[in-house]
């Protein structure tokens, strides 16, 4: 049986490759982001694990990317998230969750990427199916 902590360690390993931190400015981070974080930084997530044969779980991965500073008739303005840059990450991570098979999981993506803002900041959501088949289960 895999719990919460160990559906998000398997696909944070699928993400620490340099395909992905070779082109972000900042790290790959299991559950929550560093308080006051301003680089590029993926988070991963969980919301479900079911405790059946077949576990089937949900996780999010979170894209955060700085917002843009935009000059608009002298004022500056930081307030529109960099959706160019959310693209290319996500872009990045699409071809490693999607339909991915390790010995003891397989992902496959459920929601493409969503931005959503979180108090002055924005981050892309890419929700993820997890499945795992439980090796100890038994039918009592």
């Amino acid at each position: 049986m895999k719990s919460g902590l160990q559906m998000v360690a398997d696909v944070a390993m699928l993400l620490k490759v340099p395909e992905i931190t070779g082109i972000i400015s900042g790290s790959i981070w299991q559950h929550q982001r560093p308080a006051n974080s301003r680089n590029e930084d993926v988070v991963i997530n969980s919301l479900a694990l079911t405790n059946q044969q077949l576990q089937q779980g949900v996780v999010n991965v979170n894209i955060h990317v700085p917002n843009l500073k935009l000059n608009l008739d002298g004022a500056t303005d930081n307030t529109m998230p960099d959706l160019a840059r959310m693209y290319e990450i996500e872009q990045a991570i699409y071809p490693i969750l999607e339909a991915c098979w390790k010995d003891s999981f397989h992902t496959d993506i459920d929601e493409p990427g969503q931005p959503y803002q979180d108090g002055a900041n924005w981050y892309l959501n890419i929700r993820v199916n997890y499945y795992s088949l439980q090796e100890n289960y038994q039918n009592l």
